[in-house]
């Protein structure tokens, strides 16, 4: 997710950037913020499609926030554009704009949370990872890039797109709660979770990814499961 701060004090852009760090970790999202305290800088380079979306202070000077979001509504009708500014005196003019949010410095903790949560249910998928101790060290793996989880002991084995795999001392239980607002992962037997973007068939039975593995499904949910696939990919679409 690529997120845009455009204001001209410099402690504000960081104490914005800031907030919307801490809610990233702490759903695991995947966030590259850049901060601009010269409006004109930003959009001299903007680009349609560059930011998911961006926060702009009203009252900077000779170029204002309405004014950034003029030229950038000029060039993308579908930018999500967020006020984050010291007043309200331009809330209006700032909703005929079609801003989507309005928010009042300081901006609290609990209403960027509430902004971010909004925002995540507007835009399209959000890439996540997930924390893993591998090794005694920390490893962010993309959710998107993960095939199959299995079981192993005490064990988990995270396959992912490149081919490499992760042994990880944790419970399938304790990964699937963080899992588990993710419809891409769905359990097809004992202790084997498969993302299903990446499969690639079912036959005789028998989950083949695109990665050429396969795993059994558990034959009283072949239906169920079946189904499940089939109704995610129409959701897709």
């Amino acid at each position: 997710m690529n997120i845009a701060i455009v204001d001209d004090e410099k402690i504000s852009c960081m104490q914005l950037q800031a907030l919307v760090r801490s809610y990233a970790q702490e759903h695991n999202l995947e966030v590259n913020i850049e901060t601009y305290t010269d409006p004109q800088v930003f959009m001299d380079g903007y680009e349609v499609g560059k930011y998911s979306f961006m926060f702009l202070d009203i009252y900077m000077g000779d170029i204002t926030g309405l004014d950034v979001a003029d030229a950038v509504r000029a060039k993308d009708k579908d930018a999500m554009i967020i006020f984050c500014t010291t007043s309200v005196d331009s809330m209006s003019k700032a909703f005929l704009i079609h801003a989507f949010d309005y928010i009042v410095k300081p901006a609290k903790p609990e209403r960027i949370n509430q902004l971010m949560d909004d925002v995540l249910h507007f835009l399209p998928t959000v890439e996540r990872y997930v924390t893993l101790n591998v090794n005694r060290q920390k490893l962010n793996v993309k959710l998107a890039d993960i095939t199959a989880i299995t079981t192993q002991g005490h064990y988990l084995i995270i396959s992912d797109a490149s081919g490499e795999s992760y042994n990880v001392r944790m419970t399938l239980g304790q990964l699937q709660e963080e899992l588990a607002d993710d419809k891409r992962f769905l359990s097809i037997n004992k202790g084997v979770v498969v993302n299903m973007d990446h499969i690639r068939t079912i036959e005789d039975g028998v989950c083949i990814l695109t990665d050429d593995a396969q795993f059994p499904i558990k034959i009283r949910e072949l239906t169920q499961i079946q189904q499940a696939i089939s109704d995610y990919r129409f959701q897709k679409k």
